[in-house]
């Protein structure tokens, strides 16, 4: 597990590269649509091959040490202008010849990323996560250990508030183990009730609270899968909404979007970035009419890219931050992965309208005018677990002020 400040994926590119995988194999998910292709795709299958982004040129630096080193590294695909932490930690084992682990990165020029090797026994580095802290990776070894006995853990991805590890035991199975932080009621909590309401869900091994060791995803990227399907994966996400009960899952510590306070929220985000606070009625206006619609659960990150096809229904495997809320609040994540004007979004709203033809029209409006001010306020809400000197915390920080003067602008 990255022990980075950042709430969105680090790792690589896990994309379908050239040869399809038989049904069922386990693949790497893609990240992000267009699929990178390496080799000539099968027919009906052509995503050009975006240009190469340049290396991003990083400073390591050896926990508690005057010892750098420059080197550089490809960027992330999910977010250019950072880079991509697997060849990061890459190079830093080929420069220190040892095992290590990556702990934060720091705004400089270049950026500086700060780690330790892997046998080092060091201090908490962040007061934000619990994966800061070497103690944390021993804690988490003892209980996968408790689970499946002797292994090997590997870092893989991270993000402001979950984080996740590749674990392999010495007969070569492989696992994979994630652990949410601050968002109830947590993955193991979470997979337990979305498969009792008949979602396809990755197969638990062990869970306990806020983390989960799972078995590995089957099927295909829904990245890799044509617009009709990506429809039935949205109807099948819409069936789950409507047979799963909030209450149940209220009950079991998830939040409540029903519940907030609404213009103390935008007065607060509005004060935050030294917005005029004379517009926190009319934004906090347009939430009004949401709770006039249906309580549903809602899967906030599961879009495309955290969906598998398996051949006749979907798999879910992010369920770090789930609410209850309006139902059309899941349609977030699937927009910014197809564009206006693309088969795939054609597909995927009309077959949300088809689900949920009792609510009509006026549903899907009420709830796209308030997508992007929602999105603003739980991105600004992640800020509180980034180090004031990520470079993540910064490009977010611009990102929602952006936002909010689009938003103020448009009133």
């Amino acid at each position: 597990v990255l022990v980075m400040e950042s709430f969105l994926s680090m790792a690589p590119d896990w994309s379908w590269r050239g040869t399809r995988p038989s049904e069922g194999a386990q693949t790497r998910a893609s990240t992000r649509r267009p699929v990178l292709v390496e080799q000539p795709a099968p027919p009906g299958y052509a995503n050009p091959m975006p240009p190469a982004a340049p290396p991003i040129p990083i400073r390591l630096r050896l926990w508690n040490t005057d010892q750098t080193w420059l080197t550089t590294a490809p960027p992330t695909p999910v977010l250019p202008g950072l880079p991509d932490l697997a060849a990061l930690r890459a190079a830093a084992e080929e420069l220190t010849g040892s095992a290590v682990w990556l702990l934060s990165f720091h705004r400089s020029d270049p950026i500086e990323a700060r780690f330790c090797r892997a046998d080092q026994h060091i201090g908490d580095t962040s007061r934000k996560t619990p994966w800061s802290a070497p103690a944390w990776r021993r804690d988490v070894a003892r209980w996968i250990s408790g689970a499946i006995g002797p292994h090997t853990l590997e870092q893989r991805r991270v993000w402001g508030r979950s984080t996740v590890l590749r674990v392999e035991t010495p007969a070569g199975e492989e696992l994979w183990f994630k652990e949410s932080y601050g968002l109830p009621p947590g993955e193991g909590v979470a997979l337990a009730l979305a498969a009792r309401s008949g979602l396809a869900v990755p197969e638990v091994v062990a869970a306990g609270g806020h983390r989960a060791l799972m078995r590995p995803l089957g099927g295909l990227p829904l990245g890799d899968t044509s617009p009709e399907i990506w429809g039935q994966a949205m109807a099948e996400l819409v069936r789950f909404q409507r047979e799963a009960d909030p209450a149940e899952w209220v009950a079991a510590g998830c939040r409540d979007l029903r519940e907030v306070d609404w213009h103390a929220q935008i007065r607060g985000l509005l004060a935050a970035y030294a917005l005029p606070m004379d517009a926190a009625g009319a934004l906090a206006a347009r939430f009004e009419a949401l709770w006039d619609l249906p309580a549903t659960v809602l899967p906030w990150d599961l879009g495309p890219c955290n969906l598998r096809w398996l051949g006749d229904r979907v798999q879910a495997f992010d369920w770090s931050d789930v609410v209850v809320g309006p139902p059309a609040m899941l349609l977030d994540r699937w927009f910014n992965e197809c564009p206006e004007g693309s088969p795939e979004r054609a597909a995927v709203t009309a077959a949300w309208l088809e689900a949920w033809a009792g609510l009509g029209e006026e549903a899907w409006r009420v709830t796209r005018r308030c997508a992007l001010l929602l999105e603003v306020l739980r991105y600004h809400s992640e800020l509180a677990w980034l180090d004031a000197d990520s470079p993540l915390a910064a490009r977010l920080r611009r990102m929602n002020a952006q936002q909010l003067r689009r938003q103020l602008d448009a009133l």
